[in-house]
């Protein structure tokens, strides 16, 4: 199939959209891509023979279908679609969810009436997805089970199929060969509000695990809006240790390099699947407060894997807050015991071959495919611009007026 992709941006890292395009693309698929895209991202495009649309008008920095910029770019956006649409023999679209994305692909899937497929990713659920136009789509899937909450009745089958991670790069390989070598801890997020909170436990956890551990090193990875002032309190905790402890190497391209230099790795989401490829011990510090109070998943391991996994690698299922006192812990208890880090490592790394490899991704994605055209041919049921429409402002409507009530109860 020629597949019409539409995720929300494809910064520089790529994590999952170049092993989730080659395993389509072994499968024999084509694919097509629409979005705004950093231009390391273009190169490694063209590198796999993929087609697209760039249309990030922002050169600098990507910013993704944010709401109030892509509403404005909305009428630029739909004419350099429609001429991609005619010039490419697109059998099916799939819409990695937000609004703009999914507006973008339910014009595509009504113009070459072919069937539009919606995957929702990670994130907790919320009210705007009931408002979401889900019901306009042919199949849906979810990233992990716990995004199947709330979402509408009309879609009774929701399979949850997994980001894959490139598991001939993510491999567990070792660069800290000689024991001489400092332990290295490995935090690698974006450095934004939102995950904030989870930045400052690792920085302050370093000041008690460098009493325990002297040849200790925490490397936090990682570009955004707040690495400034991530920086200063860094520098802050280095002063008061009396040596470089937390180093900061900024965005990391390649960070399979990364983690086989670390003997452990800190992270949630995407990053946990790749360390567990890489075959180091995970720690699960989400950033926010989630379900039961908490946000620290904690150490991974057999007996809850399928817990944290339900929850997106999150944390969101904890009961405990991801806290300096928490990583701290963790970190002590690992660093204590190399059999059991081992142990952790071999374990993470036959679980994702088992879960997360491309071809098996690619498969269960394609079965998909394959349903959505089934119920296209027997309903003949295309999505509603108008109907989209609509439920796209519903969800503005209900954004707009969250952040109106944030800063309300600020004031």
């Amino acid at each position: 199939m020629r597949v019409l992709m539409i995720p929300n941006s494809l910064g520089d890292s790529g994590q999952y959209v170049i092993p989730y395009f080659e395993g389509l693309i072994r499968r024999g698929h084509e694919i097509i891509v629409v979005s705004e895209i950093s231009e390391l991202m273009c190169q490694k495009l063209s590198k796999l023979g993929i087609k697209y649309l760039n249309l990030n008008y922002d050169k600098r920095q990507i910013h993704g279908f944010s709401t109030k910029e892509s509403i404005v770019r909305l009428p630029f956006y739909i004419p350099r679609i429609a001429r991609l649409i005619n010039s490419e023999r697109i059998d099916i679209v799939h819409v990695h969810h937000t609004v703009i994305p999914f507006l973008l692909g339910s014009f595509a899937s009504r113009i070459k009436r072919i069937p539009l497929v919606l995957t929702i990713h990670g994130g907790p659920p919320s009210l705007d997805r009931r408002l979401s136009p889900i019901c306009e789509a042919h199949r849906v899937t979810v990233t992990s089970p716990e995004q199947r909450v709330g979402l509408p009745r009309c879609k009774k089958e929701i399979p949850s199929i997994p980001l894959p991670i490139d598991l001939s790069r993510f491999l567990p390989k070792s660069e800290t060969v000689n024991a001489k070598k400092s332990h290295k801890i490995a935090f690698i997020s974006r450095l934004d509000p939102d995950k904030i909170a989870a930045v400052y436990s690792t920085i302050e956890s370093a000041l008690y695990i460098a009493r325990e551990f002297k040849d200790v090193q925490v490397i936090i990875a990682g570009g955004g809006s707040m690495a400034p002032e991530v920086r200063e309190a860094a520098e802050h905790v280095n002063d008061q240790i009396g040596r470089e402890v937390i180093v900061l190497p900024g965005f990391v391209e390649d960070i399979s390099i990364l983690m086989r230099g670390a003997h452990i790795v800190i992270g949630v989401g995407v990053i946990v699947m790749e360390a567990m490829a890489s075959g180091k011990p995970v720690i699960v510090a989400g950033a926010l407060t989630g379900y039961r109070g908490g946000s620290f998943g904690g150490i991974l391991d057999e007996q809850n894997v399928e817990l944290l996994r339900s929850h997106n690698f999150s944390g969101r299922n904890s009961v405990i807050k991801t806290n300096a006192k928490s990583i701290y812990e963790s970190v002590y208890r690992l660093l204590k015991d190399e059999q059991y880090m081992a142990s952790l490592g071999t374990f993470g790394r036959r679980f994702a071959e088992k879960e997360f490899g491309p071809d098996k991704i690619a498969k269960e994605t394609e079965l998909v495919y394959i349903a959505a055209w089934k119920d296209v041919n027997s309903t003949g049921k295309l999505p509603s611009i108008i109907t989209t429409s609509l439920s796209v402002l519903s969800v503005l409507f209900y954004q707009l007026a969250s952040q109106v009530a944030l800063k309300l109860n600020f004031r």
